[in-house]
């Protein structure tokens, strides 16, 4: 990945670009061409701690080098002083131009200067992202995490009113957000975590003795230098703590060499019954004893 970054060497990042031939803008809410390296991420933005990536971006990138930047980015001006500004919306529009200038293609960065309290700004970037696609659910719990804090008292029944959802999405969403660092540090893409995945691990972390093995076991996979999609990595996290919590109550090696049956209880009370065939033809009396074997199996387990 790269990151398209304000840098004072402008010289190094544009090459043949001089800001003295860009357009100085005066006034607000109108669009002007300014540089990319007068431009900062705004920290309300979903996207402000995204690097940008080239290839998720490579349609946007071949458009504007072909048509130029149709839409404006959306920024105010800095405190840092005249010639400074945050971004409000238009992060990966920002980031194309300037990787695109960085090539020596010529093309203009065009933006919306607006005048905007913290408030607003966040509500032109929400609504913006709202039905991106691109938006990333990590993304979205940032940016409703800093305003939930800043503009809704710290409540998630707020949050939910001002962002049109309910408060089971938000609280989901928001759950992202407490995804412990080892285990996103193995995790194959942290960026692109589903809310599905810290559900499901949020609730087999609120157990102590669970949480204790899967961080054991993520820095494991971290001393590899692995990285893993979400469902094979919740599978090897919590693999060890299964087994290690499971009961056998029924284990029959071969039923007729021809299948394997185990019956086992875990911690929860949960049942696991494995089934696994030996050979892919049974005859009429290997599946009625092997059928036997499931119903005995079964039976040990009601009666323990």
């Amino acid at each position: 990945m790269t990151m398209i970054e304000e840098t004072d060497t402008q010289a190094q990042l544009f090459p043949g670009q001089s800001l003295a031939s860009w357009e100085k803008p005066e006034d607000d809410d109108s669009i002007h061409t300014i540089h990319p390296s007068q431009c900062v991420a705004w920290a309300g933005n979903a996207r402000h701690a995204q690097e940008f990536c080239p290839r998720r971006s490579a349609e946007l990138i071949d458009s504007i080098a072909r048509e130029g930047q149709r839409m404006p980015i959306i920024v105010r001006r800095s405190s840092e002083g005249a010639g400074h500004y945050e971004i409000i919306a238009g992060m990966r529009r920002h980031a194309a131009v300037g990787l695109l200038l960085a090539k020596g293609l010529d093309v203009q960065l065009k933006a919306r200067i607006i005048s905007v309290d913290d408030e607003e700004a966040w509500r032109i970037s929400e609504a913006e992202n709202a039905g991106r696609q691109d938006v990333t659910p990590l993304q979205r719990a940032r940016s409703w995490a800093w305003a939930m804090e800043r503009f809704h008292l710290g409540r998630q029944d707020r949050l939910a009113a001002a962002v049109g959802k309910d408060v089971a999405t938000v609280s989901r969403t928001l759950s992202l957000l407490n995804v412990p660092q080892e285990i996103l540090d193995v995790l194959l893409d942290p960026e692109a975590m589903s809310i599905n995945f810290a559900s499901k691990l949020q609730a087999r972390l609120s157990d102590d003795t669970q949480r204790e093995a899967a961080l054991t076991r993520a820095k494991q996979i971290r001393e590899l230098e692995l990285r893993l999609a979400g469902p094979k990595l919740l599978e090897e996290l919590f693999l060890a703590t299964e087994q290690l919590n499971a009961q056998t109550i029924f284990d029959l090696d071969d039923v007729l060499e021809i299948a394997k049956v185990r019956l086992t209880r875990k911690a929860d009370r949960t049942l696991s019954l494995r089934v696994k065939p030996l050979t892919q033809d049974l005859t009429k009396r290997e599946r009625t004893a092997l059928l036997r074997s499931i119903e005995k199996a079964l039976s040990s387990a009601l009666d323990s």
